[in-house]
This record gives C-alpha cells, sequence and structure tokens, in this order.
C-alpha cells in the first residue's frame, strides 16, 4: 500500500518515484522517531503495509541533521538546527532533511497535504491529528 502514496506523491508533485518515495520515507522516519510509542503510530504501520519499512530505510532527521548532499544552503541548515536544538531545531532538521532527497522546500510543502489525505483515507482525522500533534516538527507543514 505504501507504493500507491509513493505513485500518488509522484503524480502530484510531478517528481521521479524515486524522489517521491525519498520524501514519503524522510517523513515517515521522522514520524517515527517523534511519535514512537503512540498508538497513532503502531495504527499507520499496521494499516498501511510497508510504511514502517520505509521509515526504517531512512532514520529520523535529528539523527544526522547535517545533509551528506544539498550544497551550502543544506550544510547552512544543518549546522544551524544543530546549534538551535529544541523544536527549532527539529523542523530545521527536517527541511534539511527533505533537501537531502532533491526535494524543494515548496515541493517538501506540497507533498505533505497528498501524505496527509492518504493517511486520513486509510487511518481516519483522529489518528492523522494524534499524529500531527505528537511532531512538533511537521504542525506547520500538515495542519
Amino acid at each position: 500500500m505504501i507504493d500507491q502514496l509513493v505513485k500518488l506523491v509522484a503524480q502530484r508533485l510531478g517528481i521521479a518515484e524515486a524522489t517521491a518515495e525519498q520524501g514519503v520515507g524522510v517523513l515517515l522516519g521522522l514520524l517515527k522517531d517523534q511519535a514512537a510509542g503512540q498508538p497513532a503510530l503502531n495504527e499507520l504501520f499496521a494499516k498501511v503495509p510497508g510504511a514502517e519499512a520505509l521509515a526504517d530505510q531512512f532514520p529520523a532527521a535529528g539523527e544526522n541533521p547535517t545533509p551528506k548532499g544539498g550544497g551550502l544552503m543544506g550544510g547552512l541548515m544543518g549546522a544551524a538546527a544543530g546549534a538551535l536544538g529544541g523544536k527549532a531545531g527539529e523542523a530545521l532538521s527536517a527541511m534539511s532533511a527533505f533537501q537531502k532527497t532533491g526535494l524543494s522546500m515548496g515541493q517538501a510543502q506540497e507533498m505533505m497535504p497528498v501524505v496527509k489525505d492518504f493517511m486520513a483515507e486509510n487511518l481516519g482525522e483522529s489518528t492523522v491529528r494524534e499524529l500531527i500533534g505528537s511532531v512538533p516538527a511537521l504542525k506547520g507543514f500538515l495542519e
């Protein structure tokens, strides 16, 4: 089922499926890290086959805030994330991780409603709200 989401993101954003998979993977990795132990996360992984495996391929953004690629801007955002810490650091780490996939910030923001709608269809609105609430770095993107 995760393949359906990846294809949907690729189609809506007009990007390669590999890039869409990386973007969705970064988001799922962040959810797995930040919402660990939450019933909503367990429900996501139970109801969307392949989601947990994809999340495991993309560890949380905070674990390596300095991207391997991404040029000067990506490096600066990664360094700033480490220096700021807390919620501001988490948000910058998330942005840095998305840039590492090759997605622009505009594309990452455009991807979020597609993912949110897909999750709402498969999990229900209340579960999606619970997930969003447990990841402060994503609130601005997904609300």
